[in-house]
């Protein structure tokens, strides 16, 4: 789903002596501390400040860089915004725009544990890598299209209910949001408003959501037969899960399969 990613500090302009740049995959930068400005598509200059984001999709020109003479630290990833569509929905926020989300120390904190891991080793840890790249998706979403203020992005709650619904999961379980709502101390309705406003999605949506990323992951980098992925994954029937995955993918598990083999 992304191809690399990492944090740079003291960046130097680099990009307004070449005149830009067209790459092949998306670009999403978030710049932390520095001041500078974002050119698409041969487009006006917008000014970048500290907290700024900016999504650059693959195949466009683009001109981004610290203001003369000064630096900036940018976290950065490089990704495949078609595949992170199917797997995460229309998430993605328009094109060659500078908005302002609310990040915070947790969610770079996200960031740099997604680093870490796709370094140490991307194989043994995939499981974590898509749970905190959906985490690290829907919190820009979120924040990008307008959250509820009166929560935040990490609240332990929802953290807490984040694992349980992946422990539903890796248990073969089915999903019980009233459990879970009771074991973080809250009403049902409460917890499903507070759950949809962080995650821009509801309890059961962020469990098939999981479930359809693992099976992704499954499906790319395993020799499981498809009738041990569905399995794994609670189906007790393959036929139900070949139509619930070809329901989100547009693709049959074993075409799916093939186009990555």
């Amino acid at each position: 789903m992304f191809y690399e990613i990492g944090i740079v500090t003291q960046k130097s302009p680099m990009l307004y002596v070449t005149g830009g740049r067209v790459i092949d995959h998306a670009i999403l930068g978030y710049v932390s501390r520095g001041t500078g400005g974002l050119c698409y598509d041969h487009g006006a200059r917008q000014p970048i400040e500290p907290g700024a984001c900016y999504y650059l999709p693959a195949g466009h020109h683009h001109l981004y860089d610290p203001d003369d003479g000064r630096t900036w630290d940018e976290y950065w990833m490089v990704f495949d915004a078609p595949e992170l569509a199917r797997s995460f929905g229309d998430i993605l926020p328009h094109p060659g725009e500078v908005f302002y989300p609310r990040i915070d120390a947790t969610l770079r904190k996200r960031w740099t544990e997604i680093r870490d891991l796709h370094y140490v080793g991307a194989e043994t840890n995939k499981d974590r890598i898509i749970y905190l790249l959906h985490d690290l998706f829907y919190a820009l979403h979120t924040a990008w299209r307008g959250p509820d203020k009166s929560v935040s992005i990490s609240d332990p709650d929802i953290l807490q209910a984040k694992r349980m619904i992946i422990q539903c999961i890796d248990k073969r379980l089915p999903l019980d949001p009233e459990a879970i709502a009771e074991e973080c101390r809250m009403g049902y309705d409460a917890f499903r408003k507070k759950f949809r406003a962080i995650t821009g999605v509801s309890p059961k949506q962020f469990y098939l959501d999981m479930k359809f990323l693992m099976a992704c992951d499954l499906l790319k980098n395993s020799a499981m037969r498809i009738k041990e992925i569905a399995c794994t994954l609670g189906y007790d029937d393959q036929y139900f899960f070949s139509r619930f995955f070809t329901k989100r993918a547009g693709y049959s598990p074993q075409s799916y399969r093939k186009k990555f083999q």
